[in-house]
């Protein structure tokens, strides 16, 4: 934060070294569906599965998918039956995961209370 001191006539500008609380309580970065701007969830939401926020995986197909771990994902809706095979996490079902706005497919979500959700369709942005 900037303020003038005035000192023998001079104004001059000096930096207050204290932190404006007001700032970062306004800040509220959420996760956005990359394809049309939906809000997806908030990015507080944020979790760590198996000691890691993101993670890499090949599909049977060999197609390469980089996740981001969320705990709730309200923009997103979920669909088809929950099943074990192919789980890139242990002990946890998966199903597909949308986004509620152009029901571009953005993720899954796992039976263990998360989703998974791909990197490269979702960007981080402010509310």
């Amino acid at each position: 934060m900037l303020r003038l001191l005035q000192d023998e006539g001079e104004a001059k500008q000096v930096i207050d070294d204290t932190v404006d609380d007001h700032e970062d309580t306004e800040r509220n970065p959420f996760i956005f569906c990359c394809r049309c701007d939906a809000q997806l969830t908030p990015a507080a939401t944020a979790v760590l599965i198996a000691d890691k926020h993101e993670h890499v995986f090949v599909n049977p197909s060999g197609i390469l998918y980089h996740i981001r771990c969320f705990k709730q994902v309200a923009g997103c809706y979920c669909h088809g039956d929950w099943t074990p095979e192919w789980s890139w996490f242990p002990d946890n079902a998966w199903r597909y995961a949308a986004c509620s706005g152009c029901h571009t497919h953005i993720g899954w979500e796992y039976d263990g209370g998360f989703f998974g959700l791909i990197a490269e369709r979702i960007y981080e942005g402010e509310h």
